[in-house]
């Protein structure tokens, strides 16, 4: 260690030595109070729940769009924008899965089908799930599709449709044939979900609140706010 020198003490004349102090002492005093109201304000933006963003209005109307799965009046509305290619989607179907049967009578998921442009067959992929609903028979079908989403193109639609258990095969394959428009509840999710600015998949949302973390533990934590929110069963 090197040896501080030792400065006289009649060096450094008394009078300059408070205000510079004081002066310092009042910067790191400002430093700290701007640090805490910045986190302060954060945290009230996003309520307290780490990865939880603000509120968006009249999101209970997006269900039009999208396939609910779950009790009619669920506390908890979790709006899912998933494309049939996305490896993370698959992931995050799992983990959705998770937590419906953790809380079957408090979480509602409402599937948005959201085609990401220029992925392999990722139109026909939705409108087999589209199809798949119409013989009730959707949830089989996404499972079925992220299962075999490697393969897709090279398995013969019958046998994913058997696997899914399509009662009606004749219908499902004249229903897969008709073109995207057929289909509004595509479009309109998609629609949507460039509205919400949704950048990619899979994009989640907690009672119109875009969610930034998507685990488990998380999505627990968001629906335990909204159950301690008090916000009105529908």
């Amino acid at each position: 260690m090197i040896p501080m020198a030792r400065v006289p003490r009649e060096s450094t004349p008394r009078n300059r030595i408070w205000p510079e102090a004081s002066l310092t002492a009042l910067v790191v005093l400002a430093a700290c109070a701007f640090f805490f109201l910045a986190v302060e304000s954060s945290s009230l933006a996003s309520d307290s729940v780490p990865g939880l963003m603000s509120v968006n209005t009249n999101w209970e109307a997006w269900e039009e769009s999208g396939v609910p799965l779950g009790p009619q009046n669920a506390p908890a509305v979790v709006s899912a924008f998933m494309d049939f290619t996305c490896a993370h989607c698959r992931d995050a179907v799992f983990i959705l899965d998770s937590l419906r049967a953790l809380l079957p009578d408090q979480v509602k998921v409402v599937f948005h089908p959201f085609p990401l442009y220029g992925h392999h067959l990722t139109i026909e992929r939705a409108i087999a799930a589209e199809c798949a609903d119409q013989q009730g028979r959707f949830e089989e079908m996404v499972r079925v599709l992220y299962g075999r989403m490697e393969t897709i193109g090279e398995i013969p639609w019958a046998n994913l449709a058997n696997e899914a258990g399509i009662p009606d095969y004749g219908a499902f394959e004249e229903c897969t044939n008709q073109s995207f428009r057929a289909f509004p509840r595509i479009l309109a999710s998609r629609n949507l979900g460039d509205s919400l600015g949704v950048p990619g998949t899979p994009t989640l949302f907690v009672n119109g609140r875009s969610v930034t973390d998507w685990s488990l533990g998380a999505l627990l934590a968001h629906i335990e706010r909204e159950a301690l929110d008090g916000r009105p069963q529908r």
